[in-house]
């Protein structure tokens, strides 16, 4: 279009107020207006202008004065890439942030070229599309956005003069809506799945199917949910694979932490561990995913070498996917974060863990909150803490009551029980109690009999006690930005308000008064800080964290005269020299590989180089060049920085060539979180997985157990290429194409040997001989309660289809006695093994039923 450059220049100008449609299309010309008809005005959008309020308008216009660029003229410049503006990583905790970032303005400097200014403006851009929105825009708004552009090339529809989307009409949104609401309804749906990723994923490939392909039939485009379930391990293997090649470089490099926890369900109570990877990236942003959650065999004891060996496997798949070294040398690279647990404990004996400082903050409250101590008596023969004890029974007593009445439901903060297993709940239990306080007494009136016996100034008291050992722990759970170096902090924060209690004075009190309050408070004190020096023990990797901290480099908090800051200056040295020397190291195998094939004089020459700090009369900046840390640590420690928490990993991230071993040990210690929160946070999703109507779920279609295999069973049917023990035979079903070889968990019945099971010396005689089967026959007769079935096993001369459903069930128990059989929960047998039964135990006509679950975990 000859004039596709004035509309721009006037698209540039069109942030105006008080430009108009009209304005713009009597500015553009005569052969412009055929572009802009009136049926088209409504469609004029100036990209994402059509939607700025007034205000935004004159945001937009002050920054052009300012700048003298005007919106559209930046996001061009953006699009164009000339370094004019740049992106910047905004910092904030929403998943927006991820997608939108800061717009800086790169203002050359006359006197120094090389190091521009950077000046901020006042919009965020999409880092797809470009979009620009102003800096006071919602996230809200921002997660709506849609990127308009395919490609970055710089056409007349990147300036979003047309809106092509069609306005829905009225009647379809609301139809729309009750269509959500039944969806909700029939399917016993939360109102939030409408807004879940994958109900949105799915519905806009329905409609972009529809609109690819016209009409069809639903039917025709849904899969059966076995599909569906046969397709879930699949899809997990392949977004595993993916995942695992991308972490195990980071682990290798040793940029990565670990937490890990253990859970049962309520139901079967069968054992889960999850084990959960934290790293920060090549942007410097931090992540955790979930490394494996997999269910831990329920015929072994939780001991600590179980643990070990079950974690080992889970590494294991990872190296086994990325091609690596043993799971062992891969474990050493980590840093595990767990709770204290004594069989956890164990298990990581020899790798570097750390404890949760959650936990260990929940151990010094439940210490000092133990009956034993509550409960002591001093010299005279009191309880100076019965008090305690007291108020905590009438507040249970107090939310019990207003529960089982109903009265509960009348109060604009419902009272919250304390429970033992639940942190901080006996905080949130006296908290809903104060605050409720007045409604309480409004209902049941001033002289209420269960609020008579609940000391009000003891009650805010021990609030204001448990508060901060609240916000500590709330803190630490994080797993959003870094944590650890808030640890050192929060214990010297507890500590100091401790020691206030600890130090309070006791004034003589009449004798009208009962409870002496602030004697009460010094006694919780002083027990406190003895059991928080006792309990929570800082590590090497604590204290460096808070170092890495620019606002807290000093190291303040750590005494001088102790010789504590310098030992952690020397722990943080000996770390940063350990990177050089392996800089040094890959320098020098650079330099070899380099001049391997060069002639004997150059290789002299260069191997004269490696060494020449050595050599007499060397440059004094060569050998100031081999303590590059040290300069590194002195410029990092003399310079002042006021960096928030929020701004930790942004600040690092721009010091990689500044500070370059610095920023590397950052990236390691910044990554380990301050508690196992979040591999604990898994099982509340399972607990929504693994519910009351969904107990029986597959183990299948959960993460495999250390004994689980996943098998491909298709194409099966027509060969026997699948068997290794040379006594399968064809089966029915690819399903039933099992070998006996192919499932690890016989391997500790036939002791690592390759023969088939049915030739196991234990076969015949526990699976075949009638006098052991008559035992287990008997068995199953009392445990039947179906009469059909009863009066069946009970012939005196049973039929051979009796025997082998008996020989079935007593194969299963031997090799898997922890699995309970029964409706719904069978399993596929090695087809060698259903042969031999078959053979001792033949059907007469030769025709068998074969195998019939929905069920295909192999036995």
């Amino acid at each position: 279009m000859d004039n596709s450059q004035d509309i721009r220049d006037l698209l540039d100008r069109s942030l105006s107020p008080v430009l108009t449609p009209e304005d713009l299309i009597s500015s553009i010309g005569s052969s412009s207006t055929q572009i802009l008809d009136e049926n088209q005005l409504h469609d004029v959008s100036f990209a994402s202008v059509s939607t700025i309020n007034s205000q935004s308008r004159s945001t937009d216009v002050q920054h052009a004065a300012s700048t003298g660029f005007s919106k559209i003229s930046i996001k061009r410049r953006l699009l164009k890439g000339d370094g004019e503006f740049i992106l910047v990583q905004h910092i904030g905790n929403s998943d927006v942030w991820k997608k939108f970032k800061n717009v800086m303005h790169i203002i050359p400097c006359p006197d120094d070229p090389d190091s521009p200014e950077q000046s901020s403006t006042d919009f965020v851009a999409c880092v797809s599309c470009m979009e620009l929105y102003g800096k006071t825009t919602s996230t809200a708004t921002l997660g709506r956005h849609k990127c308009r552009m395919t490609s970055s090339q710089n056409t007349i529809e990147t300036y979003g003069v047309f809106k092509n989307k069609k306005r829905l009409p009225t009647h379809v949104k609301d139809e729309t809506i009750n269509k959500c609401v039944k969806y909700c309804s029939l399917d016993i749906r939360p109102m939030s799945a409408i807004k879940g990723l994958g109900f949105c994923e799915i519905s806009q490939f329905f409609l972009d199917t529809g609109a690819k392909y016209g009409y069809t039939d639903l039917n025709d485009i849904l899969p059966h949910p076995t599909t569906v379930s046969r397709h879930i391990i699949s899809t997990a293997t392949k977004i595993r694979k993916i995942f695992f090649k991308e972490v195990y470089s980071l682990i290798d490099g040793k940029y990565c932490a670990s937490t890990c926890d253990m859970w049962t369900d309520n139901y079967k109570k069968n054992n889960y561990m999850t084990i959960t990877i934290h790293f920060i990236d090549d942007q410097w942003l931090l992540h955790n995913r979930i490394l494996y959650t997999g269910q831990y065999p329920s015929h072994e004891t939780k001991t600590g070498e179980n643990i070990k060996k079950f974690m080992i496997n889970a590494f294991t798949q990872l190296t086994e996917i990325a091609e690596g070294n043993n799971s062992s040398e891969l474990m050493d690279n980590l840093t595990f974060v767990t709770d204290q647990g004594t069989n956890i404990v164990n298990a990581l004996r020899s790798f570097k863990r750390l404890n949760c400082s959650a936990h260990l903050i929940n151990t010094v409250l439940r210490n000092l909150f133990d009956i034993k101590f509550l409960s002591h008596t001093d010299d005279s023969g009191s309880v100076p803490l019965q008090p305690i004890i007291h108020l905590f029974n009438e507040c249970k007593n107090l939310v019990k009551f207003m529960k089982s009445s109903g009265k509960n439901s009348q109060l604009s903060t419902v009272l919250v029980q304390e429970v033992e297993t639940r942190w901080n709940t006996r905080l949130l239990m006296l908290e809903s109690i104060e605050k409720s306080l007045p409604e309480i007494i409004k209902i049941h009136g001033e002289f209420f009999c269960r609020l008579q016996n609940i000391n009000r100034d003891l009650l805010q008291s021990l609030i204001t006690f448990l508060k901060i050992f609240k916000n500590a722990s709330d803190e630490l759970e994080g797993d959003k930005k870094p944590t650890i170096q808030k640890v050192v902090l929060f214990k010297c924060l507890i500590k100091n308000n401790l020691i206030k209690y600890a130090n309070l004075e006791i004034n003589n009190l009449d004798e009208d008064v009962e409870v002496n309050i602030d004697s009460i408070m010094k006694i919780l004190g002083n027990k406190a800080l003895t059991i928080l020096d006792n309990k929570f023990q800082l590590s090497d990797v604590h204290e460096i964290a808070v170092f890495l901290w620019p606002k807290f480099k000093m190291l303040k908090m750590f005494s001088e005269e102790n010789g504590e800051r310098s030992r952690i200056l020397g722990d943080i040295e000996l770390r940063l020299l350990k990177f050089e020397i392996e800089d040094g190291e890959k320098r020098a195998n650079s330099v070899t590989e380099t001049n391997i094939n060069s002639n004997s004089q150059e290789l002299t020459s260069k191997e004269a180089t490696m060494f020449s700090e050595w050599e007499d009369g060397v440059d004094e900046r060569a050998q100031q060049s081999i303590y590059k840390y040290k300069k590194e640590l002195e410029s990092y420690r003399e310079e002042n920085y006021d960096i928030s928490d929020d701004q930790i990993l942004d600040f690092w991230s721009k010091q990689t060539l500044r500070f370059p071993y610095l920023s590397k040990l950052a990236r390691q210690i910044l990554a380990i979180p301050a508690s196992s929160a979040s591999s604990e946070r898994s099982f509340s999703v399972a607990g929504r997985v693994i519910e009351q109507r969904r107990s029986c779920i597959d183990r299948y279609l959960q993460e495999d157990d250390d004994n689980s295999v996943v098998v491909n069973y298709e194409g099966r049917i027509n060969n026997l290429n699948w068997c290794s023990c040379g006594y399968c035979k064809g089966m029915l079903s690819d399903i039933e194409c099992l070998c006996c070889n192919e499932l690890p968990n016989l391997e500790k019945i036939r002791n690592q040997e390759r023969k088939c099971i049915t030739l196991h010396q234990s076969f015949s005689k526990l699976i075949l001989d009638k006098e052991i089967l008559n035992i287990t026959r008997h068995n199953l007769i009392l445990k039947t309660k179906n009469r059909i079935n009863k009066k069946k096993l009970g012939q005196h001369h049973s039929e051979n289809k009796t025997w082998r459903f008996i020989c079935y069930k007593q194969y299963t128990s031997w090799v898997n006695s922890w699995i309970a059989m029964g409706r719904g929960n069978r399993v596929v047998l090695p087809a060698c093994v259903v042969q031999k039964i078959r053979e001792e135990y033949p059907e007469p006509n030769g025709i068998y039923v074969g195998f019939k679950n929905s069920k295909k975990l192999p036995a």
